[in-house]
């Protein structure tokens, strides 16, 4: 199965806590980051030093931690939460390298929180944090920087079924099939690769064929069956 994840390249001054653009080894402004509700999301992380080139180098044994709200009310539950068994999993970014400052993170934006938080608005500023623990140590920040965060109109646990749309299955073209060869209360059906026609006098039909010679045919009219 093809990975569902979007892929989003990420570089982050660690030395100032910010997310930034990377150009030619020089950090600029980070464009604004657009993320949609209801879509998951592979991070792919460059931690650098504010030089733009030095790779900061965590422990290998780092516990790593992602989030996004969007509130700084310290009691308000994260809308998404990417914890250590998210990050850096096998196969996801062959760069991977946990000392060498490149880590990775899957980020899951269909919870039902995230979904009431946003309610009806089209868009809401939140904002995602980066934190690392080393073995032993306390957690840390690696950088804090703002998400746009876009709803979705068509909501798949919402969107209502239309009438009148159907998928082809084998059952639905055997049904089909039948009657075209003999339509329910039809004046005709498919016998045998006979075109049989219905007598309503006898209730009965018959099998019409044509015989004769080139300039000569005749319509030929079988004996009634049932």
């Amino acid at each position: 199965m093809a990975d569902i994840r979007r892929v989003v390249d990420v570089y982050l001054d660690v030395e100032n806590n910010i997310r930034r653009k990377l150009e030619n080894s020089n950090f600029y402004v980070a464009d604004q980051l657009d993320v949609y509700r209801g879509t998951q999301i592979l991070f792919r992380c460059h931690l650098l030093m504010s030089d733009a080139t030095t790779y900061y180098a965590p422990g290998a044994s780092s516990t790593w931690l992602f989030g996004i709200d969007s509130s700084f009310t310290r009691d308000h539950a994260d809308l998404v939460v990417s914890e250590n068994a998210q990050f850096n999993v096998a196969g996801d970014w062959a760069d991977t390298s946990v000392v060498g400052g490149k880590i990775c993170w899957r980020a899951d934006l269909t919870s039902q929180s995230l979904k009431d938080d946003l309610a009806d608005d089209a868009s809401k500023q939140m904002y995602a944090c980066l934190w690392m623990c080393p073995s032993g140590g306390e957690y840390t920040l690696m950088a804090q920087w703002d998400i746009n965060m876009k709803n979705v109109a068509v909501d798949p646990t919402t969107a209502l079924a239309q009438d009148g749309i159907s998928f082809l299955t084998m059952d639905l073209y055997n049904a089909d099939m039948a009657q075209l060869k003999a339509p329910t209360s039809g004046l005709y059906r498919i016998q045998n690769g006979a075109l049989q026609i219905w007598n309503a006098d006898q209730s009965k039909y018959h099998t019409i064929s044509i015989s004769g010679a080139a300039g000569s045919e005749t319509m030929d009219i079988g004996p009634g069956e049932d």
